[in-house]
């Protein structure tokens, strides 16, 4: 039978769609301040304690957008960005090359400077991002190494932003992701984790996608069976419990890996 609702990662969707709903400067200010100034805020103030460091950096999130690297990307030598949509890595590259009808970020960059209180310039901020992004892939985590046959160093630092939960079916396999995620740090390296408590679904061009649905306790039961110790937890209740997009809580984690995940 087929699911309820759509998968981001098995079906096709528009992605000029999602970026101007969710992520561009004219998105509606109800989705824009818990989709990007909410993760925004929290990481900006998780890489000022000065812990968060390292060579490489892994992303693994959803969408044609790179505000989630802006301020974490400064205190990382390369990226890797992982993403599960043919459409999204088009439009990622585009963003890469700055080609001429790439999506425009640039209230985003110019947000991370107000942040940060400092008079730098908000296009050396995307430029910082495109200096450090060695590669783009297509990521499958139905894989055991989900960017198989490419195998990738371990990294320092992963930040994911909502991307396991709208490819995972369900809580075991959302589980069993998470653990792919802690594969793929180093020992004492760092997961940023964006997800929703009790999600239910998003929606595009007025199809309903699937998030996955679960609550802070399989949360934390999950990242302590992944290796992870919880170093922070910060939770918003969200105002996105409409007919477009349903979720109770919009959460971050910051974690650290402590041991190896047993698959």
């Amino acid at each position: 039978m087929d699911p309820p609702y759509k998968f981001y990662h098995l079906h096709e969707f528009d992605t000029k769609g999602l970026f101007d709903r969710y992520f561009s400067a004219t998105a509606d200010k109800l989705y824009y301040d818990e989709v990007v100034v909410f993760p925004m805020k929290v990481l900006h103030k998780a890489v000022a304690k000065g812990n968060i460091r390292g060579e490489v950096l892994i992303d693994v999130s959803v969408g044609p957008t790179f505000h989630q690297l802006l301020s974490v990307s400064e205190y990382f030598k390369e990226i890797t960005v992982l993403e599960f949509s043919d459409a999204c890595i088009k439009d990622l590259e585009n963003w890469v090359k700055k080609g001429d009808d790439a999506f425009d970020l640039s209230h985003t960059s110019k947000f991370l400077t107000e942040l940060q209180e400092t008079n730098d310039k908000w296009e050396e901020k995307e430029e910082n991002v495109r200096k450090r992004i060695k590669h783009i892939l297509k990521c499958d985590f139905t894989k055991k190494n989900p960017t198989d046959p490419v195998v990738l160093p371990k990294a320092d630092c992963i930040v994911s932003y909502f991307g396991i939960n709208v490819v995972s079916k369900d809580q075991k396999s959302y589980s069993d992701n998470l653990k792919k995620l802690s594969i793929m740090l180093k020992p004492g390296g760092r997961l940023l984790l964006f997800g929703g408590f009790n999600a239910v679904f998003f929606t595009l061009a007025d199809e309903k996608f699937h998030t996955l649905s679960y609550d802070e306790a399989f949360l934390r039961k999950a990242l302590a069976e992944a290796g992870f110790a919880i170093d922070g937890l910060e939770v918003l209740e969200s105002k996105m419990r409409n007919e477009s997009f349903y979720c109770e809580h919009i959460c971050f984690v910051n974690a650290l890996k402590i041991k190896e995940p047993k698959m």
